[in-house]
């Protein structure tokens, strides 16, 4: 089977089964990555001693998950690096379409983002979410909302990463939004494969970080308001106020 120069890096923090789909869905692939590399910060064990394309890393609990991607994009081999979260599904073509782009393509892009989904009753029964925009002034949108880029459905040159820095790991939230944010100031090109297909996995267990999303925000300002125009900061203050209110209205039950 064809193998492509990618790697594949999932952070992970004591998932269990949820982290078992999120691997089978990257084994599944139609074009297999060159490595699949689990950062495991978290407290349970993982092993898969037969399995060649696994590289499991192990760092101290709880360095959070910009850490663990920053080690894993340190330890990969590849040309390009692709990111899942460990609650998270890929389709069966996500790698294979995104490959089928960048051999098709006239332009050169350092950035590839798949299309969202979110899972219904079934990994096979899933529905439309939201996609990344083409045009590069509709990418803006990440400087007040989030347009459609995830850790779990974007893949990155490694020079392109490493330029930026990776992920900034005092970041608290918004780190999808400040990534892209990153790439779009230092010139990179952001293409978007909606046919590539990553599915959110709803489930009971809380996703991280919800409960700080507010201090994530400023802090993402605070580093991105330089590049903002005079009205992309006003919508991120509209929506961030929007935020403010619909916390206040759950914690008052309304």
């Amino acid at each position: 089977m064809k193998i492509a120069p990618v790697s594949v890096v999932i952070p992970t923090v004591d998932r269990g089964g949820l982290l078992d789909k999120a691997i089978n869905s990257v084994l599944s692939q139609s074009l297999l990555p060159k490595e699949l590399i689990i950062v495991n910060n978290g407290n349970q064990e993982i092993q898969f001693s037969d399995n060649n394309l696994i590289k499991v890393i192990r760092t101290e609990p709880y360095i959070g998950s910009s850490a663990a991607r920053n080690i894993g994009i340190k330890e990969s081999s590849s040309k390009y690096i692709a990111f899942l979260d460990d609650d998270d599904i890929w389709d069966k073509d996500f790698l294979k379409n995104f490959f089928d782009a960048i051999e098709k393509s006239m332009t050169i892009f350092d950035v590839y983002v798949g299309s969202l989904y979110r899972m219904k009753d079934s990994e096979k029964n899933y529905f439309f979410y939201k996609v990344f925009p083409n045009n590069p002034r509709l990418q803006r949108k990440v400087y007040f909302s989030n347009p459609g880029i995830g850790g779990q459905n974007f893949m990155a040159s490694k020079r392109a990463l490493n330029f930026i820095g990776g992920f900034d790991e005092e970041l608290i939230g918004s780190e999808d939004r400040d990534i892209a944010a990153r790439f779009i100031e230092a010139g990179f090109k952001i293409a978007s494969i909606k046919t590539s297909k990553a599915i959110l996995c709803d489930h009971s267990g809380p996703r991280r970080r919800q409960d700080r999303r507010l201090k994530g925000l400023m802090q993402f300002y605070s580093r991105h308001r330089l590049f903002m125009t005079p009205k992309e900061k006003f919508l991120f203050f509209f929506k961030f106020l929007d935020h403010v209110y619909k916390i206040t209205r759950r914690k008052m039950n309304l």
